[in-house]
């Protein structure tokens, strides 16, 4: 839980001890551990965090963050799964005790239902709070599948509280419950994540650093490609991001990279250029998840690479079929 404040402070911009004040803690409160915080405490932050950052986007905001970055655990174990549901069953499994709520996954008769609860009985889910996941939830759905997947149903406590915009997000309007759940269609749940784990990834991924770090000569430029299509999504892929999941630093892969007359940056266009025509073959995928989903944020920067990569342009590409 105190890591996950200490995040929040950061991402948001907060003054900490700002935010201790409001909540009424001590000041050593954010040296503490994990297991000398009480549900009152949460609690107490929750609403503090709510009151001071001032946004009315608060919970959209957040989970856009956590959705988006590549570094924390959940969202890479999200990305190598197979399909949306085994990705959210992967969220559900890595909870540890800094989330203080649980995740259930059922496959009913005509949809999949995602159930977030307290962690226990003496935790109170602020509103926000429980917003931010649902929103985090979905938005993974749509980034690592780069399908614009519309809940069938979500509900929450406090649904006339959703704003507008989060509806609009949504797709759908959430509905009073008791406990807040999302669900989705049978056909969204079974959607194939784009950025799924290949098996020469799943092996080198239960391999020691030390193995990880020794790709075959010649695998390099594979391996880099494999670890690209897992993360560029995020819009975090660096040297470093591919590096760390590789368990190799920069310089080492480098070397790799030189050795078979390779370099990053090659290595990085080669594999959106393959991607980028393997996804405009979906005629009914708009040219901007395209873009999205390579790691470009501005879809006139993915034009012009396209461009240079192939020749021709997007629009060319799809009428010449």
């Amino acid at each position: 839980m105190i890591h996950i404040l200490k995040t929040i402070v950061r991402v948001l911009d907060l003054n900490e001890q700002d935010l201790l004040d409001a909540a009424g803690l001590p000041r050593d409160f954010m040296q503490r551990s994990n297991q000398d915080v009480t549900p009152d405490q949460i609690l107490a932050t929750d609403i503090a965090i709510e009151k001071i950052s001032g946004r009315d986007d608060l919970a959209h905001y957040l989970a856009m963050f956590r959705a988006r970055t590549p570094r924390p655990h959940s969202t890479l174990a999200f990305s190598q799964c197979a399909t949306v549901e085994a990705g959210i069953e992967k969220l559900a499994m890595g909870r540890s005790a800094d989330d203080y709520t649980t995740i259930t996954v059922s496959r009913r008769d005509d949809c999949v239902r995602v159930a977030l609860k307290p962690r226990s009985e003496d935790v109170v889910l602020v509103h926000w709070v429980l917003l931010c996941e649902i929103l985090y939830i979905v938005e993974l759905c749509r980034t690592y599948t780069a399908r614009t997947i519309v809940p069938r149903a979500v509900g929450i406590a406090g649904a006339d509280r959703v704003r507008p915009d989060d509806i609009a997000f949504l797709g759908v309007a959430p509905r009073e419950a008791e406990h807040a759940f999302i669900d989705f269609d049978l056909q969204d749940a079974d959607q194939r994540l784009l950025t799924a784990l290949s098996p020469s990834a799943a092996t080198a991924g239960s391999q020691t650093p030390d193995q990880a770090a020794l790709p075959k000569p010649g695998r390099a430029s594979r391996a880099v490609s494999d670890a690209l299509q897992q993360i560029l999504p995020s819009g975090r892929f660096s040297i470093e991001d591919v590096g760390q999941r590789l368990n190799l630093n920069v310089r080492k892969l480098q070397r790799q990279l030189k050795a078979e007359d390779s370099n990053f940056r090659s290595v990085l266009d080669e594999t959106r250029k393959m991607l980028a025509v393997r996804y405009l073959q979906d005629e009914q995928r708009p040219v901007a998840e395209v873009a999205h989903l390579l790691g470009y944020r501005d879809q006139n920067s993915f034009y012009r690479a396209f461009k240079s990569w192939t020749g021709t342009t997007t629009k060319s590409l799809r009428e010449l079929g």
